[in-house]
């Protein structure tokens, strides 16, 4: 299952006082849906996730627009997003290759 792992760093507008993760929904067992603002770099995309704008490692190329359903998990290094479902703009959902 392709994964994009914790986040690197959380950003929101100046003068907003950001969520927490728990807050946003983001808590082991969760699953949560996301859209790829960004490529940022190689393996960084930037997400719009509950609320949260956050830069995350990805083990797959994401493309802006794509929109995803992520089940949270938590690791030893902080929280997991594995990609359950994913769908590029304007395209039927599909689930992602093995």
């Amino acid at each position: 299952m392709p994964v994009i792992t914790q986040p690197i760093r959380p950003t929101t507008p100046v003068g907003a006082v950001p969520p927490t993760l728990a807050d946003a929904g983001l808590t082991p067992g969760a699953v949560v849906s996301a859209q790829v603002l960004a490529a940022r770099a190689e393996n960084v995309v930037r997400i719009a996730i509950a609320g949260l704008i956050m830069d995350v490692m990805t083990e797959v190329k994401l493309q802006p627009g794509t929109q995803l359903t992520l089940a949270v998990s938590q690791n030893g290094d902080g929280l997991k997003l594995a990609i359950v479902e994913q769908r590029a703009a304007g395209q039927a959902a599909n689930t992602p290759p093995a």
